[in-house]
């Protein structure tokens, strides 16, 4: 059973996002109604204009119950739908606790996977490519000025392939088609090696509903059959929970020889891969050095005390893997800078402060003053960042950063002063900008699941042709993954908001345990990028990737606990 207060949050946050996802789609701002304002002029308080208000107690108590009684409704339907499984359980099967499945050997698994992906594989042929993935493939060839802006490694892996293509069988088609089948071979490895421990934790049904979704959910199925430098990375992040989570959950049994270079490689491939792995590697490490220094840190209340430190070599082994991978990625971003390859922009990790100083800007262009104009312009271009703000795209604003770090200092001065004018823009920037993560409501209309086939062809060179037979075939492929969205229970399994708040209960489930902290603690890492990330539309869905495959791992490591108590 969960607990109340957990149920409560998390019932409470749901809520809140789904008020945020109706309210942008209908009024373009979370503050629209009167309610909304009286709920700012609180922190409007402590803003240097002086001209704010307290309300009336009575009309905050009754804005302020308003999410709380949604919440409250929200909560009442789980406890029911709870109360109805349990007695149509106990009714139909009282002395049955588990079905009683067959286990499937993992070779099987794997060919199952596989075989089920073939579809996305086939009739999208060469390929589903990214825009993204079409531009690395194009700097990989020498067609395109190189540059980290995108991961380098992925990028010449991508280019290995479509090269092979044009050389071996003279066909840009082929290369990258053999690219995605080596993707989609390498990811379904990644996956039946996380079904060997969800195996050890769960029971088969449990199992077979993990396999069931690997096989059929176009989360699953759609990403990481195309061609996207997020498909690779996310496999890898994946892979390293699974790492830790055997030396967290199985000590004693664990193999420590060659543990250091598997976690090392694993950890090595999450930073080349995507430019803000080495961020989540890096807390990890810091994570694991603090279970090693203060050791009652990740250690449970039903823990014994004879159990405490009979892991400690595995711990030291996994600690040293990490801080290599580290030091060679530095190692690594030293020898690009050394290079042509161009680096990347600060301006990358800069989209919430971006995208709030733009909608401001275009909001209350009178409030600003001289001097925080010409704060902004040494980083932003100042005549043009209102008129191309996107409330759902961060990419126009950050383009015209004038890549000079100095002209950040002056910069944030002026974003902080005029943050406490008008709190309320800040937050409408932040939420509108990433609200469609955790709404259910929100879909990708163009690009659902990563389904699309169409490259950019801005290049000569470097053209992909989709044949027009397979285009009648492409239109039913859409039209199954249209039914796995739509209807009943399939959707509960491919809806990206009930998957990101899934991960927000075991991220919340952990800390008031105190149990699996280091295990939700990477799913609550990337729950941050995502808030951090440029959009959610247009495709942005790819970023919920990471934490969409770490879910049934840590589903698994939760039901062991709920068989241990």
């Amino acid at each position: 059973m969960l607990k109340q207060t957990e149920k409560l949050i998390c019932s409470f946050v749901f809520s809140f996002y789904l008020f945020c996802g109706l309210q942008y789609r209908m009024a373009g701002t979370l503050f629209s109604t009167e309610p909304g304002r009286r709920i700012l002029q609180l922190f409007n308080i402590f803003s240097s204009s002086g001209t704010a208000a307290w309300p009336p107690l009575a009309e905050v108590l009754l804005t302020a119950a308003v999410p709380v009684f949604f919440a409250c409704l929200l909560l009442a339907l789980l406890h029911g739908i709870q109360a109805i499984i349990i007695f149509v359980h106990s009714r139909r099967h009282p002395a049955v606790h588990e079905l009683h499945v067959r286990r499937i050997p993992h070779h099987i698994q794997w060919l199952m996977i596989f075989t089920a992906w073939l579809p996305y594989l086939l009739l999208r042929y060469p390929a589903g490519i990214d825009w993204d993935a079409y531009h690395q493939i194009a700097q990989a060839l020498g067609l395109e000025e190189m540059t980290s802006h995108w991961p380098p490694f992925v990028a010449w892996l991508m280019g290995f392939f479509v090269a092979a293509g044009r050389r071996i069988f003279s066909s840009v088609n082929i290369g990258v088609f053999l690219y995605a089948l080596f993707q989609a071979a390498l990811i379904d490895l990644i996956l039946v090696r996380s079904l060997v421990l969800i195996r050890r934790q769960c029971t088969a049904a449990r199992e077979l509903l993990v396999l069931v979704l690997y096989m059929f959910s176009p989360l699953y199925a759609g990403y990481l059959t195309t061609v996207v430098k997020d498909a690779l990375f996310s496999a890898f992040v994946l892979l390293l929970l699974t790492l830790v989570a055997q030396i967290r959950l199985e000590a004693g049994q664990t193999r420590q020889s060659f543990l250091t270079v598997q976690i090392c490689a694993v950890s090595l491939l999450v930073c080349v891969t995507r430019n803000n792995g080495m961020f989540l590697v890096g807390y990890l490490l810091l994570h694991v050095l603090a279970r090693l220094l203060l050791p009652r840190i990740g250690r449970s209340r039903t823990s014994s005390v004879s159990g405490v430190g009979r892991d400690t070599l595995l711990w030291r082994r996994c600690a040293a893997g990490l801080a290599v991978s580290l030091l060679l990625f530095g190692v690594y971003r030293t020898a690009l800078s050394r290079t042509n390859i161009r680096p990347g922009s600060v301006k990358e990790s800069l989209s919430i402060p971006f995208q709030q100083t733009a909608r401001y800007l275009s909001l209350y262009p009178d409030e600003v003053t001289d001097i925080e104009l010409d704060q902004i312009n040494q980083a932003l271009d100042t005549r043009r960042i209102a008129d191309l703000y996107a409330p759902l795209l961060s990419d126009p604003v950050k383009d015209t950063y004038k890549e000079s770090r100095r002209g950040l200092i002056p910069y944030f001065r002026a974003w902080f002063t005029m943050g406490l004018r008008h709190p309320e823009v800040y937050i409408d920037a932040t939420l509108h900008n990433t609200y469609g993560f955790f709404d259910p409501l929100s879909r990708q209309l163009e690009h659902p699941y990563g389904l699309t086939c169409g490259a950019l062809n801005a290049n000569d060179e470097l053209l992909f042709d989709y044949p027009d037979a397979l285009q009648p075939l492409t239109e039913l492929l859409r039209r199954y993954v249209a039914i796995w969205e739509d209807v009943p229970p399939a959707c509960l399994f491919c809806n990206v908001g009930l998957q990101m708040w899934l991960a927000v209960f075991f991220v919340l489930h952990s800390l008031l345990h105190r149990k699996y902290r280091m295990l939700s603690s990477m799913t609550a890492i990337s729950l941050l990028i995502l808030v951090a990330s440029p959009t959610w539309a247009y495709n942005g869905f790819r970023y919920t990737l990471p934490v969409i495959l770490m879910n049934p791992v840590l589903y698994s490591c939760f039901q062991e606990q709920q068989n241990e108590l």
